[in-house]
């Protein structure tokens, strides 16, 4: 009876991880900041521009993200992902929810 006991509570949290293993992950991955894909949104010459729209995505998606120096520009990027098919749900996400064209670029 004890093992038949100790089987039905891991068992059930088992259950439902698969309903929240997306959400956890999406959380898990940012937190690590690891991945190899970002989805980048936009560049604009101003620093803190980039920051307050990488901020307010990144808030609206509820997913990490950065800004990058390359030249005279900021990079707003999302991500990392650790797949390309994650970047690109959001990339999906910002094109049917913000109208945002955006493209998926190796994280460096």
């Amino acid at each position: 009876p004890a093992p038949a006991a100790t089987a039905a509570p891991v068992s059930a949290p088992a259950s439902t991880a698969p309903v929240s293993a997306p959400a956890a992950a999406a959380v898990a991955a940012p937190a690590a900041a690891t991945g190899d894909y970002v989805v980048q949104v936009g560049a604009v010459s101003d620093q803190t521009r980039a920051q307050q729209y990488q901020q307010r995505l990144s808030q609206q998606f509820s997913v990490p993200g950065r800004v990058t120096q390359n030249g005279a520009v900021w990079r707003i990027q999302l991500g990392p992902f650790g797949s390309k098919s994650a970047a690109s749900t959001i990339q999906q996400r910002l094109q049917s929810e913000a109208q945002l064209q955006s493209f998926i670029t190796h994280a460096n």
